[in-house]
């Protein structure tokens, strides 16, 4: 398989049968995780479809991994910069599709380094053969906060997300290469806890890593947007702060068959607490997005819900764009449903987990 990969001039495809056969491609129509026990801060978020599995890891601070603050510099007051070692798990739901195909495909990736004011790059596709169109679609990405300190704060610790936009352009092809255009944005947003001022004091400056994986597959698609907003209130009672009931998906128009089509999103983009005055960061209880290709539905969903552990309301806005592609051959779908317990290695890094799908 080694010299048909550079043969054809793909890095690494799922599986490649030769080139002028079928190509075996898998990939991402949805992610979400949901915390068991509380809300948290956001460190880790991991997921890949590729070459028959799924790849997850979730970390949400010390708060879920159980690793404590360690020491301070001296001129940090440990009663404004504290930390709550404590062991959560998530539940992660990772919706997937398959098929064999004699369409042009590929698969690139880029790491960027994204701010508030967002970071943008172009990744470059080979393709298993000449294509005149092509779509590209995201077929993982990975977030981490992990970085040098800033003043008194551990960015490795997390941050309250206030935005998270993840986005590829159209691509241009030219003969058997793709170039895909590729923006992200982080943005995070204040605790508003005394204990934990010395986060507020330098969220502003948060800059995480994101990594964007990218399928691309001969064909023009059929493109539509999914939005999405709920808006929660807050009891006043950290033990009984409200129940959030989600709204349900928004319907859209495949526009092909979709037991013939590939479906993912080249746009998803997440703003939580987007009513708040003070810049209000999440802890978040859950977040994901999903397409249903057969029902027609899509969704993009965030939520904090966390009796015990819950301080204010949550609100957030969702806006995705998916792509639909016909590929010409039945696709195989599935939905993994599995538990991702924390695990780090040496650096403190967490370590995905891997499944078979």
């Amino acid at each position: 398989m080694g010299r048909a990969l550079r043969r054809c001039g793909i890095g690494a495809l799922a599986v490649l049968a030769g080139c002028g056969g079928r190509e075996e491609i898998s990939w991402l129509e949805g992610f979400d995780y949901g915390w068991q026990l509380f809300n948290h801060r956001v460190s880790t978020l991991d997921v890949r479809v590729a070459d028959g599995a799924a790849t997850v890891a979730v970390v949400g601070g010390t708060s879920t991994t159980g690793v404590p603050l360690g020491d301070l510099p001296q001129a940090c007051d440990p009663d404004t910069c504290a930390e709550f070692p404590f062991v959560d798990t998530a539940d992660v739901g990772v919706r997937w599709g398959s098929a064999e195909t004699r369409s042009a495909v590929g698969v690139g990736s880029i790491t960027l380094e994204v701010g508030a004011d967002g970071a943008s790059g172009e990744v470059e596709v080979p393709l298993s053969r000449r294509a005149n169109e092509a779509t590209a679609v995201l077929n993982g990405f990975a977030l981490t906060t992990a970085a040098a300190p800033i003043e008194c704060y551990d960015p490795a610790f997390g941050w309250h997300p206030r935005r998270i936009r993840l986005s590829l352009g159209a691509a241009t092809v030219d003969g058997d290469v793709a170039i895909v255009p590729v923006e992200a944005i982080f943005e995070a947003g204040a605790s508003l806890e005394a204990e934990r001022a010395c986060i507020d004091a330098v969220a502003a400056q948060a800059v995480v890593g994101v990594r964007l994986d990218v399928l691309v597959v001969g064909g023009s698609s059929s493109q539509a947007t999914v939005a999405g907003s709920a808006s929660f209130g807050f009891s006043g009672s950290a033990t009984d702060p409200g129940e959030q009931a989600l709204p349900d998906p928004a319907a859209w128009d495949v526009g092909v068959a979709a037991e013939r089509a590939l479906v993912g999103w080249s746009t998803v983009d997440f703003q939580l607490h987007t009513t708040d005055p003070d810049g209000r960061g999440a802890y978040l209880r859950t977040l994901g997005f999903h397409a249903d290709a057969v029902a027609g539905v899509a969704e993009g969903f965030a939520t904090n819900y966390s009796p015990g552990t819950q301080l204010s309301g949550f609100d957030y806005t969702f806006e995705g764009v998916v792509e639909a592609v016909d590929l010409g051959a039945d696709v195989n779908r599935g939905l993994l449903e599995v538990t991702y317990e924390i695990v780090l290695d040496d650096d403190g890094a967490a370590v995905p987990m891997v499944w078979e799908i």
